[in-house]
């Protein structure tokens, strides 16, 4: 398809999910979105009618609206997406909502199309800008790209930050856009996967700003985390410390039916799989070894969200958007190589033409939801 059909997917995604933040919260997960929402206009509450603390850093720790007696202080990630949203609330309560939706909706969109117009492409020959177009559309990014979480817009900063440097180095873009996807969300770092696949020696391909940026995340969670604990007094915490990794990680896969229901439902869909299943039985040997690179990234990204957040992620799938642009790839090179033509069997166009009637039914009832 051409670019611009892509350009029309998102154009009209875009404008489904501007209508729809003038009306209460959608399913799924509206308790995190009322969360976040709230701990945003605590802000407004805090620089506008409380008195401030003394110290300049305690008004800046992100707190809770229903603190009750207390301060409310809650130990959150990266509170960037809260703060910039607080000015939207000096039209009063409910406006403020809505335009920090729309804010928050606007950042995202634009993040995508500074992407989309920049000239790169996978080893397989697939833009990334029609990938990045299909964010909203295609399985979790339809479901929670414009929900007021800070899941889309860590992995799109840092999807950003990667496409920034794919092919010459932009270290400080990137460094900038990555710092922030990692702090607002570390779960993002998946995202970085992709950079094995780069055009380069293997030794340079995944650049110093990588290392950089994991280092600033971790100084924040090693060290503010830690301090915003001590003084937390929400009832309502957020799961912000780390876990035993590989003890983490066994208990995620003994949850064998949740590991299948995450594949089956959200990364792609149960009749979705079934279809491509008997898509690479028929003509298997036509995917490039990058196809199948991007699978075994996929894995391990999965298996990585398990080390990073066990069981406790089975819960908050929007965890997952950070595989969101592999599973994009992997359907797109899927769908161009079993497309059918005069000489291929009559399975390859019901696997073609079925999967993308699977992909458009599952945006029609996004759109319904929404």
């Amino acid at each position: 398809m051409k670019k611009h059909l892509y350009l029309i997917f998102f154009l009209s995604r875009f404008l489904v999910l501007a209508i729809a933040c003038f009306i209460p919260f959608s399913v799924p997960h509206v308790w995190r979105q009322t969360v976040s929402m709230g701990i945003a206009y605590r802000y407004f509450s805090r620089f506008q009618f409380e008195t401030l603390n003394p110290s300049f850093w305690l008004n800046l720790v992100p707190a809770s609206l229903n603190s009750s007696d207390y301060f409310g202080y809650v130990a959150t990630e990266f509170p960037i997406l809260n703060l910039l949203v607080v000015p939207c609330f000096l039209w009063g309560g409910d406006w403020g909502q809505i335009l920090a939706r729309l804010l928050l909706l606007l950042i995202l969109g634009l993040t995508v199309l500074a992407i989309a117009r920049m000239k790169t492409e996978f080893p397989n020959g697939i833009s990334f800008a029609k990938v990045v177009l299909l964010f909203p559309v295609i399985t979790l990014g339809g479901v929670y790209f414009g929900k007021f979480i800070p899941d889309p817009l860590a992995t799109l900063l840092v999807f950003f930050a990667v496409v920034a440097s794919w092919k010459a180095p932009r270290p400080w873009i990137s460094l900038l856009a990555a710092s922030l996807g990692l702090l607002i969300k570390p779960t993002s770092i998946v995202v970085f996967g992709l950079l094995f696949f780069r055009p380069a020696p293997l030794l340079k391909r995944v650049p110093v700003w990588v290392f950089v940026s994991i280092l600033l995340c971790a100084v924040y969670y090693k060290f503010a985390i830690p301090a915003m604990l001590e003084i937390q007094d929400s009832p309502f915490p957020f799961q912000v410390t780390p876990k035993p990794p590989l003890r983490t990680l066994w208990e995620f896969l003994k949850m064998t039916g949740e590991v299948f229901h995450v594949f089956g439902r959200y990364l792609f869909s149960q009749v979705g799989l079934i279809l491509m299943v008997a898509g690479y039985f028929t003509c298997w040997r036509q995917f490039s070894k990058t196809h199948w690179g991007l699978w075994l990234l996929l894995i391990l990204q999965f298996l990585s969200i398990g080390m990073l957040d066990g069981v406790h992620s089975f819960q908050h799938i929007y965890y997952y958007m950070g595989l969101l642009p592999t599973v994009i790839l992997i359907l797109l090179e899927f769908l161009s190589v079993t497309k059918p033509n005069e000489n291929e069997s009559r399975l390859n166009a019901i696997v073609y033409f079925g999967l993308i009637g699977v992909l458009a039914v599952n945006v029609l009832k996004y759109t319904a939801r929404d």
